[in-house]
């Protein structure tokens, strides 16, 4: 069966982040150290349940209040988390052209916050069909019912779709699951290995 749908993760394939821009702005804030905001914060289980959707914004802060005694509200936090994104320009070219021939689908390990600025902040998310972040979904790249939900939701075959990531556990979930992936390694690798599956 032919490649028509394209499905591509988003951090550090489309767009690069840092979270230590996050943990330095909140740790200036605390008036406390990037590490322990880093390991507090990012490194912990609520986390994980945060980007999973099973914590909201409220929850997720009240603990950071608890923890470094202060008081902060959702829209601070916001301010101080959510802006670490950088686009990748020349992927972005990348999906405009392939938005021409393919449908085209984003699967992200994403909160509800991240996800909310980077629809409000760039445009070419527009150019997918469909946008799929875990927080919605209620589960993680690469645990198989994410990808189950994607082929569900876009009544899909996994024969015919291409799965894009940057990193090779969640693209050996998804070669798991029958569909075929590439590990993104970069722009050039990528469009190398597009041509050699005859795609562009």
């Amino acid at each position: 069966m032919e490649i028509n749908h394209f499905i591509f993760d988003l951090g550090n394939t489309l767009v690069d982040f840092d979270l230590h821009l996050a943990s330095r702005r909140l740790a200036e804030y605390f008036n406390t150290s990037e590490d322990a905001v880093y390991d507090f914060l990012f490194k912990s289980d609520f986390f994980v349940r945060f980007e999973k959707g099973e914590i909201g914004p409220v929850e997720l802060v009240s603990r950071l209040n608890e923890h470094f005694d202060q008081e902060m509200g959702v829209p601070s936090f916001d301010l101080m988390f959510s802006p670490i994104f950088t686009p990748r320009n020349e992927m972005i070219g990348l999906i405009e052209t392939l938005k021409e021939r393919y449908e085209l689908s984003l699967l992200s390990n994403t909160n509800i916050l991240h996800s909310r600025y980077l629809e409000e902040t760039y445009p070419f998310l527009g150019y997918f069909d469909h946008r799929f972040y875990s927080y919605s979904l209620r589960a993680l790249k690469p645990h198989p019912e994410i990808f189950r939900e994607v082929l569900s939701r876009t009544n899909s075959s996994p024969e015919e779709c291409l799965f894009i990531d940057d990193l090779r556990g969640h693209t050996e979930g998804a070669e798991k699951m029958g569909i075929p992936s590439i590990h993104f390694q970069g722009e050039v690798h990528l469009k190398n290995e597009l041509i050699k599956r005859g795609l562009i």
